[in-house]
């Protein structure tokens, strides 16, 4: 009997400690269901996610800086979400800001005399805000114009032997011929150099004229009021850095030349457009290169650069 029963009792045992097995699995599973994400309704609360404001705004549909002739007519556009207020705030280099009460998407014309920067601000109701910027630069009034017509309409980047000649002449600002004055010449162009160039070998030629130099980087400005604190090469790199280049002597013109021509040796040197991946660049960039005789107006010239 006992022989009996002892098996009974196991078998017993055995079965009740599986389904206690069984219970503690299941409950452990159940434990393990995660629990719903926060907002995964996509029902963000007020304020986050997609309901933060965003603002844009264009100066004559620039969306970071423009430049303009003194007193030309700006227009600003401006267009937000996920907001309830917004205002506009024109900062003037000289004189005091302003700043005005705006609806939500606008425009508004102005006409700056001096460098503006432009703000755009729109706040929602739970406090937080955006922004959005644009720097407005003016030209000064113009005095005379200079005339740069390229001879030169392609080069190739880091090339050797790679020269731009452009014929350069003097008007008044309505266009009529004028004798140049004792000056320097400056250059410019609305790219990015990638490489450490300081100086860029020129030539001066004509009736009368014959003059060989290098054109020395004026840090800190360029030809159009944009300044910056950089002072040399090793400032540009930890800052915006604009600068431009300009003859090392006076150039004196004898009087009744009306034109000469102008080359850069640009053999060398990279140069890109703004925004264009240097390891991966387009065939052919069309850079605006600018170029001013004394205090006059730049000239505009736009060049083909090659990459190859």
């Amino acid at each position: 009997m006992k022989m009996a029963i002892l098996p009974k009792l196991v078998l017993v045992l055995i079965v009740g400690l599986l389904f206690s097995a069984c219970d503690r699995a299941s409950v452990a599973g159940r434990g393990n269901i995660a629990a719903p994400a926060n907002n995964e309704s996509g029902n963000n609360p007020p304020g986050s996610g997609n309901n933060l404001p965003t603002v844009s705004l264009t100066a004559n549909g620039e969306a970071n800086n423009l430049v303009v002739a003194s007193g030309a007519q700006v227009q600003l556009v401006w267009a937000s979400q996920n907001t309830n207020s917004c205002s506009l705030s024109e900062a003037l280099t000289t004189g005091n800001p302003q700043t005005w009460t705006a609806a939500a998407n606008g425009t508004q014309n102005i006409s700056p005399t001096d460098q503006t920067t432009v703000t755009a601000t729109c706040s929602n109701s739970a406090g937080q805000s955006a922004t959005a910027q644009v720097v407005i630069y003016v030209t000064p009034t113009c005095v005379a114009k200079t005339v740069a017509t390229p001879i030169t309409t392609s080069v190739i980047n880091n090339a050797p032997n790679q020269f731009v000649t452009y014929q350069i002449s003097y008007t008044s600002c309505s266009g009529q011929p004028l004798s140049f004055p004792p000056g320097q010449v400056s250059y410019d162009n609305n790219g990015v150099s990638w490489t450490n160039t300081t100086t860029l070998p020129y030539s001066l030629s004509g009736t009368g004229i014959s003059v060989q130099g290098n054109m020395d980087a004026d840090f800190g400005t360029d030809l159009f009021g944009h300044t910056s604190a950089c002072k040399n090469l090793q400032d540009a790199q930890n800052m915006q850095c604009y600068y431009h280049f300009v003859t090392d002597q006076t150039v004196t013109i004898p009087t009744g030349v009306s034109s000469f021509t102008f080359t850069v040796d640009m053999s060398n040197t990279i140069l890109h457009n703004y925004g264009v991946d240097p390891s991966n660049p387009p065939p052919t960039e069309t850079i605006s290169t600018y170029l001013a005789f004394g205090n006059a107006q730049p000239a505009v010239a736009p060049i083909n650069f090659i990459n190859q």
